[in-house]
């Protein structure tokens, strides 16, 4: 009986021997603490570090590292969790997959770190970058704010948007090398007061009192433009024959004032017309002026709207003494 009892004992010592003579050829026998045996994807076996007796490293060979729900209910989705120090406590800090995700996406970091202040930022696209941002402890004050606008070089498009909010601003020395965009805005204002001080070549100003828009061309103040303008007319030997358009409007318009003035005889009365294109169907602007030899005026109109590409004209309804001329002048904006 104790021969056959050492005989067994003998067999399986040689297939102990057996099974860690044939497995030497691809794995490690002898190791260190802390390791343990991990099998490759093509069937060797190695030693390698998984996990310490701490459970607070981790060095896989392999990857992907795959890091499965904690569970089936909502919030159990995969998680990674980095410790704080032992001696400090057990608090983590940690990333966590959403309950539900759309598809497959790898974020890629970027291969050295960034500058101080800025971000990590994904192009859309699975890749990573750090990109710069403005501070908010950066711009408390709008003397910070102009401070930073003041040492950009860069070109492009301002943006204010259909409501502006941007409250007083004031911006000393500033040039704007790309298109200033208002967005729809109903207004845009420009420098304007009762004398504008247009005298540096490009400058521009909005006169109030006169209501014209100044334009400095390098040597001149030039007014390019004005709300209300004039027109004029002379009629020698006027008569009450008189009947007809004299100017034709290119733009709708509407009459401001009128001034007349007669010279010679006692007076002439009559009134402006707005004729039809064709130069018909005329329609007073207002009821008779008398106009003698002192200056008549007028700034109330039944009619001071003349259509565009109507014509302006003049009707004589009496003339009384030998007048030798009529002088008229109306002022108008344009439409």
């Amino acid at each position: 009986m104790e021969k056959l009892v050492m005989e067994h004992k003998l067999i399986r010592c040689l297939l102990i021997l057996f099974v860690l003579v044939i497995a030497a050829p691809s794995m490690a026998v002898t190791t260190t603490v802390n390791l343990s045996l991990s099998k490759h994807a093509y069937g060797d076996l190695n030693w390698h570090t998984l996990m310490n007796a701490n459970l607070d490293t981790i060095d896989l060979a392999f990857s992907p590292l795959v890091i499965f729900p904690s569970g089936a209910g909502a919030g159990a989705a995969g998680q990674a969790r980095f410790r704080e120090l032992l001696a400090n406590g057990s608090n983590y800090v940690g990333f966590k997959a959403g309950d539900v995700i759309g598809a497959n996406v790898i974020w890629t970091l970027p291969t050295a770190d960034g500058a101080a202040n800025t971000v990590l930022s994904t192009n859309g696209t699975g890749t990573t970058a750090w990109l710069d941002v403005l501070l908010a402890t950066e711009i408390d004050t709008s003397a910070e704010l102009l401070a930073i606008l003041g040492d950009e070089t860069g070109t492009g498009v301002a943006v204010f948007g259909t409501s502006p909010s941007i409250a007083t601003p004031s911006i000393a020395g500033a040039t704007l090398t790309g298109a200033l965009d208002a967005g729809g805005a109903t207004s845009f204002e420009i420098p304007n007061a009762a004398a504008p001080a247009v005298d540096a070549e490009g400058e521009i100003g909005w006169e109030t009192d006169d209501e014209d828009l100044h334009v400095y061309d390098g040597a001149l103040d030039v007014v390019i433009a004005s709300k209300t303008k004039s027109h004029s007319l002379v009629i020698k030997f006027p008569d009450v024959a008189d009947d007809f358009p004299f100017w034709q409007t290119t733009r709708g318009i509407v009459i401001t004032g009128v001034s007349a003035i007669c010279s010679g005889g006692t007076n002439v009365i009559g009134q402006l017309q707005e004729y039809a294109g064709d130069g018909t169907t005329p329609v007073d602007v207002d009821g008779d002026w008398t106009i003698t030899t002192a200056e008549y005026t007028d700034a109330a109109f039944t009619n001071a709207a003349i259509d565009a590409g109507d014509w302006v004209g003049w009707k004589t309804t009496s003339v009384s003494g030998a007048v030798n001329f009529l002088s008229l002048s109306f002022e108008y904006y344009e439409l």
